[in-house]
């Protein structure tokens, strides 16, 4: 839930204060672009498939470890079997899209030799 909150702060920071122009052509900055939201919808969606996850097997969830939540939902095997699937799948693709980003963002430093790295260093 602590992950949830900090990307609720981050993407509450990115919508109060504007994002650098990019720099790169048109192509460039719509990839730049989508693989931004899609870190931030699977940055979301991991932690999110987990505590589904964590419900469905009937365990119990404390706001601060000592705050219960009301459990909403019955144990499920089925939906268990397919949320353990989504939360593995969606945590390959988080790897997959951080390790790219990453990469790129190396490429812009020591290939292109542009400013992008460093302006994301700033904030």
């Amino acid at each position: 839930m602590v992950i949830l909150a900090l990307v609720a702060l981050r993407l509450a920071w990115r919508l109060v204060n504007p994002v650098p122009r990019p720099l790169g052509s048109p192509r460039t900055q719509r990839l730049a672009s989508m693989m931004h939201w899609l870190l931030y919808a699977l940055v979301i969606a991991q932690p999110l498939s987990g505590l589904l996850l964590i419900r469905v097997e009937g365990h119990t969830l404390a706001l601060f470890g000592s705050i219960p939540l009301p459990q909403v939902m019955a144990e499920n095997d089925g939906l268990e079997e397919i949320l353990e699937g989504v939360h593995g799948s969606v945590w390959i693709l988080l790897a997959v899209a951080a390790a790219l980003h990453t990469a790129a963002a190396l490429k812009h430093h020591f290939i292109d030799r542009d400013r992008t790295l460093i302006r994301m260093l700033r904030g």
